[in-house]
């Protein structure tokens, strides 16, 4: 029996990885404004903090990860989101005529 649970945790141990998490990153940025660009190869998540009052914003973070990662991303969040509601309600969207930056011109510098 030893050899069958050494066997397991050499399976677990070859379909793990470690993760590090730096303190810095380990804070988190706050973001209410996502933009996304989609290329062939790649697609380029912008994260935003917005001031709505003064309309001005800066770029957070940038990630950029492939199409493949973002559909994984978007499987993930369905996922939790759905979890989400069912415990704590529907979360409103926001609808093509309401957005809340709706008539915001973006511009970077």
């Amino acid at each position: 029996m030893a050899d069958n649970n050494e066997s397991s945790d050499n399976e677990i141990q070859e379909n793990s990885i470690q993760v590090n998490l730096d303190d810095d990153i380990a804070q988190g940025v706050y973001s209410n404004f996502i933009l996304s660009t989609m290329g062939k190869e790649d697609v380029v998540l912008d994260f935003a903090f917005i001031q709505p009052h003064i309309k001005k914003g800066k770029i957070r973070s940038r990630v950029i990860m492939t199409p493949r990662t973002a559909k994984n991303l978007l499987n993930i969040l369905q996922k939790d989101l759905a979890e989400y509601e069912s415990k704590n309600g529907s979360i409103d969207g926001l609808s093509d005529d309401n957005q809340f930056f709706n008539g915001i011109d973006l511009s970077f510098n």
